[in-house]
């Protein structure tokens, strides 16, 4: 009997082998062509220094963030170009999880780090996949080796240097790293009532990191730690509150919860009282957390991170206590549920790559017409480049500008920041032409560009946008701006925001000014027949002065009920009129 069974384990691990490849292999595609996606806020933030400075880039005491550098720094020492560093950039980030697991696997044998390491990078993810090097997602995923370490007799030296080195790069990650490695410790206490010299270890490299961290903290941890108390201070938090962050988590961490209430009903049922108590406080200790750590119940990527450690301790759990533990059959049933699970997530990713890839798209349309101007340094209007949904303009313009400006060669090299961010800590005026906004906190010298990948000029910022214009009477525009659709949608959803690509043309001798003061915008009216169902439809700003042609994407609302329609785009100067432009498109509404 038990000879029947070997084959039959051997053959289960075999698919779980085929799988966890397969799954890699779908994320680095998607890590691939979404590069230029994925420099979004502090990624694009540490690429930029990395490749500025050629060395790792570390802030914080957060050394972990050295190893989400390693690949950008191989393709720069192997010569490639800036574009081709993107790609290796975001296809890094996955690469390091597959070496983690390859490495729990085939050297320590540990079947079960594939589907732990599989659900860390989908589950409770989806605007975090634009921001990769997130701290804690390299300290998630060291993890498993932290546990792996625990539970093997530990004879050799590369092993103990391996569970310091891991556990010291955990530690430094975040300081939620601190409440997970600790978590793991009093699981494995649980299992084998015992104090080894790797708990001893673990722990007291806990109190040193601990300790380090708290006498140089740097400016931004005190902050952060100020806010954890302002929220305490400052914020409810009474029963309404509680009652949204519930709703929070049943909007977007209902397979989270399953899994922590699936582990729940095993670890009673066998009767484990010390352990379903340790997940419960768990649960409730890390969601209290995540409350303090950003405060509201908005669905962001801020809140995304503060979030992610439940779904680590939820992955840990049901990877630990459940699937290891099944039948066969369950077993079975366990990973074909996995495996749809992260079908979905990588789903909801790929649906959230397009609210970023509209982003990325102004930015790059920004870039273009930047490009053709003089100088190097511009600042473009948040009210010309925001939609109604989507991530929207950040404080990251400047960065993502340049880095995908350079990518077409330094020589090509500017750099488009928002007007807030040069409005901010009085930057407008303590900025002078031989420096340039990296970011609204940093004002950084033009020497200290690398020139192999960067080159600005020693101009001042300029708008890429005339300023104060106000068009007063809009009769000599009537009829001649023309919009047309790019690519039109025959078929669009009812009761939602859609995004259209159009081209503006401009017939006349009149420059079509985009500042917010002439309010010069984007709209549409829906027909149904020849009933107006709607006449003054959501409002686009043009991202940029219109001397001749412009294209770029407009924000439409469907209409409620599913129908055939017309749709007419338009030009409208508002309080003054339409401009006729009356560019038309049949659409079913479903």
């Amino acid at each position: 009997m038990q000879a029947q069974v070997r084959p039959r384990q051997d053959q289960e691990r075999l698919w779980v082998d085929i799988g966890t490849h397969v799954f890699f292999l779908a994320i680095l595609v998607l890590a691939i062509v979404s590069c230029r996606e994925r420099l979004f806020a502090d990624s694009g933030y540490y690429l930029f220094h990395t490749l500025n400075t050629g060395h790792f880039w570390i802030e914080h005491g957060r050394f972990v963030l050295a190893l989400s550098q390693v690949a950008p720094l191989i393709g720069a020492s192997l010569g490639l170009n800036l574009d081709q560093v993107l790609v290796l950039y975001s296809a890094g980030h996955v690469l390091f999880c597959y070496l983690v697991y390859l490495l729990a696997r085939f050297r320590y044998r540990a079947t079960y780090a594939g589907p732990y390491l599989v659900l860390i990078q989908t589950l409770g993810i989806a605007s975090g996949w634009f921001a990769p090097m997130f701290e804690l997602y390299y300290g998630a995923a060291l993890l498993i080796l932290i546990d792996i370490l625990l539970r093997r007799q530990i004879h050799h030296w590369p092993d103990w240097a391996l569970l310091i080195t891991v556990t010291s790069l955990t530690l430094s990650s975040h300081p939620m790293a601190f409440v997970l490695v600790g978590m793991v410790l009093l699981f494995h206490w649980l299992d084998v009532r015992q104090i080894n010299k790797k708990n001893v270890s673990i722990a007291v490299l806990m109190l040193i990191i601990a300790a380090i961290k708290a006498l140089f903290a740097s400016g931004y941890e005190q902050a952060r730690m100020e806010q954890v108390w302002k929220v305490i201070d400052e914020n409810p938090l009474g029963p309404a509150y509680w009652l949204d962050v519930a709703g929070l988590l049943l909007q977007w961490y209902v397979p989270v919860l399953l899994m922590i209430v699936a582990v729940l009903v095993r670890l009673i049922r066998q009767g484990k009282s010390m352990h379903w108590m340790l997940v419960l406080i768990s649960t409730f200790g890390l969601i209290f957390l995540a409350v303090l750590q950003n405060y509201g119940t908005e669905h962001t990527r801020y809140q995304e991170q503060a979030y992610f450690p439940l779904s680590v301790m939820a992955t840990y759990v049901c990877v630990r206590y459940l699937f290891l533990h099944l039948s066969m059959t369950g077993r079975r049933m366990a990973w074909l549920g996995l495996a749809l699970l992260v079908m979905w997530k990588i789903w909801i990713i790929e649906r959230e790559w397009g609210a970023f890839r509209l982003r990325t798209d102004t930015i790059e349309r920004l870039v273009a017409v930047a490009q053709e101007r003089p100088g190097t340094k511009f600042v473009i209007d948040e009210y010309n480049v925001s939609l109604p949904t989507g991530p929207g303009p950040n404080w990251s313009y400047g960065i993502e500008s340049l880095l995908l400006s350079a990518a077409d060669g330094h020589q090509k090299t500017v750099t488009v920041c928002l007007d807030s961010d040069m409005a901010a800590r009085n930057n407008a005026d303590r900025i002078t032409p031989d420096e340039f906004l990296l970011r609204k906190w940093d004002i950084l010298p033009i020497d200290d560009l690398n020139a192999r990948w960067f080159q600005l000029d020693r101009s001042t910022y300029a708008h890429l946008n005339a300023q104060r214009v106000v068009i007063d009477t809009i009769d000599h525009l009537l009829g001649n701006a023309e919009l047309r659709i790019d690519g039109p949608k025959a078929c669009l959803p009812r009761d939602r925001i859609c995004y259209l690509p159009v081209t503006v043309r401009n017939h006349s001798t009149e420059t079509l000014y985009a500042s917010q003061a002439n309010q010069l915008l984007l709209s549409y009216h829906w027909m149904h027949g020849d009933t107006i169902v709607t006449w003054d439809g959501l409002r686009t700003p043009l991202e940029s002065d219109v001397i001749d042609i412009y294209a770029q994407t407009m924000a439409i609302r469907t209409p409620a009920r599913a129908g055939r329609y017309t749709l007419v785009l338009d030009l409208v100067a508002e309080h003054r009129g339409w401009l006729g432009a009356d560019c038309r498109m049949d659409v079913n509404i479903q």
